[in-house]
């Protein structure tokens, strides 16, 4: 058996797997509909948000597709989003503007440090006309939690909608949605929820939902994906749909979110004392880390290497992307694996750094 240290997909557990093996479905059916809500009632409930206030779309694909939804059907065309950018992801959201040739801002930051909010000030008062702010909230390519607190703060302050890519963090990390200014957020459902890959789905305020453009793209169109919710447009991704149910289910009952969370705090802290002893170093300190996944440097062997090696023993890790990319190696804490797995993933590369 392989075990997934990467951000998604991760290893299912087996009710999880199960679910997959529920009966064939039409989408045109009740029995679709009630799957639905349930899973959008389940959504909500997460973070405790008020059904009368939110929504969400759930859209057959990637988290990319998401985000791509969330951006193209909340920016006007006379507006300007302000992309705030420290890592891999902030990039996309920016190539999915431009490939859309929709009007923004970048702000860019060095990869390996924080969102500086006094940089952020000076970015409001040299673009006055913006629209939006957009920002990823965990950064998966160096592991960074980004502080959305901080960044709400100054968005609210000059009545600026917050947009985030949640992907690899809803599920697992906070989001304090309404006290952080968050308009939408886009999120997946094959990461820190463990369901299998292959749903988007954009949490929306209801003020956002009333801004949506109606006619920007065709499949990845939130307008009319709310608009229809009894008739999905087009055929669903069904049995992804059973085995989000059954993973929502499985993270309420084991607490939510927050419960999650500490989960990926413990593992976290089994790889980090191990590879600690054999002198590595995460690149995110930990008050500024995300809670599944962390970056390491490769000292004295390339990622190709340490890679193969692991994958004989059915230990996967992940590579850098970007600019880091043959710097760093990335594990990450989600999914169904045991401790002793992770003490046995630290323990093999503290032997293979110490050859």
């Amino acid at each position: 058996m392989n075990y997934l240290f990467n951000p998604g997909p991760v290893n299912l557990s087996k009710r999880v797997r199960n679910a997959l093996l529920r009966p064939d479905l039409c989408h045109r059916e009740p029995e679709y509909l009630e799957l639905l809500q349930e899973i959008q009632q389940r959504l909500l409930q997460a973070y405790s948000l008020e059904p009368h206030r939110w929504q969400v779309a759930v859209l057959s694909g990637s988290g990319t597709a998401a985000v791509e939804a969330m951006l193209v059907g909340l920016v006007p065309e006379k507006g300007r989003v302000l992309v705030i950018c420290n890592g891999v992801y902030g990039e996309r959201m920016r190539d999915i503007l431009h490939s859309h040739n929709l009007p923004y801002a970048l702000l860019e930051f060095n990869w390996e440090e924080a969102i500086q909010p006094e940089v952020l000030e000076k970015a409001f008062k040299r673009h006055k006309d913006l629209s939006h702010v957009a920002v990823v909230q965990h950064e998966t390519s160096t592991g960074r939690l980004n502080d959305l607190a901080a960044v709400g703060a100054l968005c609210r302050e000059r009545g600026l909608p917050l947009l985030v890519d949640a992907v690899s963090a809803f599920g697992a990390e906070q989001l304090r949605a309404e006290d952080w200014g968050v308009a939408a957020c886009a999120f997946s459902s094959g990461k820190c929820l463990h369901g299998i890959p292959g749903l988007g789905m954009v949490l929306l305020s209801q003020e956002a939902s009333n801004g949506l453009q109606k006619n920007r793209n065709y499949y990845l169109n939130l307008q009319r994906c709310l608009s229809s919710p009894n008739s999905p447009l087009f055929t669903p991704a069904l049995h992804c749909h059973y085995a989000l149910q059954e993973a929502l289910a499985e993270s309420a009952e084991q607490g939510g979110p927050a419960v999650r969370r500490r989960l990926y705090l413990h593992r976290r802290r089994l790889l980090h004392e191990g590879l600690e002893a054999a002198g590595l170093r995460p690149l995110v300190p930990t008050p500024q880390a995300a809670s599944s996944t962390s970056a390491f440097p490769l000292r004295g062997m390339s990622y190709e290497a340490l890679h193969a090696k692991l994958k004989k023993q059915g230990l996967i890790i992940y590579a850098a992307q970007g600019r880091l990319a043959g710097r760093l190696f990335r594990l990450s804490v989600m999914g169904e694996i045991p401790d002793a797995v992770f003490r046995r993933l630290a323990r093999r590369i503290g032997e293979l750094y110490a050859r």
